[in-house]
């Protein structure tokens, strides 16, 4: 026998190579997916912190002022995006017709007495009430802010 491996020795067979590569792609079934979910999680917790740190600036402004603000750039918050790069939506209830454009429950019931504050989530889009299929995924204040979590669990 010599030292030197021979040429078959040193060489992974085809049938080595296939075994390697179905295993690989079995790992890459089970774990992508839920590092997706994982990934979607953050975000949702992100925007849940955001929206409860705008609330609580936006109730600052009210006892200081005993109105509401007029838009996020009162609070120094204009500008701020969720986790997908939307711009937060913040509509203050007052005016003639306020009731239309709320955001609205299952029930066509406003979510809220004072002001709507939400993201409008993954796809960006949102409608007034949150089982519209483009709500669903939008992360809200809802209660007067005794919630805040995405449209569909509410």
């Amino acid at each position: 026998m010599s030292a030197c491996p021979t040429r078959r020795d040193a060489a992974y067979t085809v049938i080595e190579l296939l075994i390697a590569v179905a295993l690989l792609g079995i790992l890459l079934t089970l774990v992508v997916p839920e590092m997706l979910r994982s990934i979607q999680y953050i975000k949702v917790t992100r925007a849940i912190a955001r929206l409860r740190r705008i609330d609580f600036e936006l109730r600052r402004y009210h006892d200081r002022n005993e109105t509401w603000p007029d838009s996020l750039d009162d609070v120094d918050l204009g500008g701020m995006r969720d986790p997908w790069g939307h711009d937060y939506v913040y509509q203050v209830h007052r005016g003639a017709g306020w009731r239309g454009r709320a955001r609205k429950d299952r029930f066509l019931v406003p979510l809220n007495s004072e002001y709507d504050l939400f993201s409008p989530g993954p796809n960006g889009e949102y409608r007034p009430p949150l089982n519209a299929r483009p709500s669903r995924d939008d992360i809200v204040r809802a209660a007067d802010g005794l919630f805040f979590g995405r449209a569909r669990d509410f």
